[in-house]
């Protein structure tokens, strides 16, 4: 830097920028509390320089309490000067945390009610994702076409699959929360619903598309002889990776830096059934099923960093949906990735 107002006047090359950035990491691993999510970092080369960037997200943790060297202290950042908290200023980041979480879940329960008093007793695949810290803001323009276009036709939805291409027989239309995205004439079966604070919703109705074929079960502690609905391995997953595909570049064009609180929910699925197996394997066909019978089954909101691939995103879900049923993992992915 040179002169009072901080600007870089040229790049200084640091040696074995590797073990420097390892270095720097398990510093802030041991020496920062509570630990910081999400932290992205790489090596790069300009000209002739080593140079690490470093990504530290907003926090919603915060005050964090620096450990490293001996301190036990709380700082806080004033245009280009640092200095202690003092017990006012920390106190304050207390409470303007512990709001914005109020805030969050106090969204996230209404838009839950919201969502069940819509749906009533039908069978509904729902995921949905939040920014953490966007709740109370509006932070998109219903008119920006980019959005609009990742909406009808987002990266990487297969054509005529269990996914959100909706060009060609779609449409986006403002609603009083922000923008939708539906099959024309069908809104019922599947829709996008983008808010204007980030919130990004998906609705796909568990139908003929989503369940195809039913099997029947001899009589258990809590579900009676009969046939039931079994949901079909491709829906349940494609829906998920096509989803985090699209809401990736969302974040991407809208500049977010936070982690997403995300929620997935199958709503009325009670007496509807899973397999272990990708539909193509051997032993698909034979009856091995495991049946919920609970009305929802609902995967608690939780936080994920959305700069990670969406595939592996869907792949964390979509096992832990496998497991309520009583499976290992979901049969869907390899390596993180979907496998068509």
């Amino acid at each position: 830097e040179e002169g009072e107002d901080g600007l870089p006047a040229r790049v200084s090359s640091i040696d074995d920028a590797d073990a420097e950035r390892d270095r720097i990491l398990a510093v802030l691993f041991s020496g920062v509390e509570p630990r910081i999510a999400a932290i992205q970092t790489k090596t790069l080369t300009v000209g002739d320089a080593s140079v690490i960037l470093f990504h530290i997200p907003r926090s919603h943790k915060a005050p964090h309490l620096i450990t490293a060297k001996g301190l036990n202290q709380f700082w806080i950042r004033h245009d280009r000067q640092k200095s202690r908290m003092s017990i006012d200023e920390i106190r304050d980041v207390v409470i303007k945390t512990e709001n914005i979480l109020q805030d969050l879940e106090g969204f996230l329960t209404r838009r839950r009610q919201e969502i069940l008093n819509e749906v009533v007793v039908t069978p509904y695949y729902v995921i949905s994702a939040i920014p953490l810290l966007r709740t109370g803001k509006d932070i998109l323009d219903i008119r920006d076409e980019r959005l609009r276009s990742l909406l009808i036709d987002g990266p990487n939805q297969r054509y005529a699959s269990w996914s959100f291409h909706f060009e060609g027989y779609g449409c986006v239309r403002p609603s009083i929360h922000g923008l939708r995205a539906f099959a024309m004439n069908a809104e019922a079966w599947k829709s996008l619903h983008l808010f204007r604070n980030g919130y990004f919703e998906a609705r796909i109705l568990i139908d003929g598309s989503f369940c195809r074929e039913k099997v029947r079960v001899e009589k258990s502690t809590k579900i009676p002889t009969g046939e039931v609905m079994v949901l079909y391995p491709y829906a349940v997953s494609e829906y998920l990776a096509s989803y985090f595909r699209i809401l990736q570049e969302i974040k991407n064009h809208l500049g977010i830096e936070e982690t997403y609180v995300v929620a997935v929910r199958l709503l009325n699925i009670k007496r509807y059934a899973l397999k272990p197996y990708r539909p193509n394997a051997i032993g698909y066909q034979d009856n091995e099923v495991s049946v919920w019978d609970e009305e929802h089954l609902e995967i608690a909101p939780a936080e994920y960093d959305i700069s990670k691939p969406g595939d592996e995103i869907a792949n964390e879900i979509s096992d832990r949906i496998w497991q309520a049923f009583g499976f290992e993992r979901c049969p869907m992915f390899e390596a993180g990735v979907f496998k068509q």
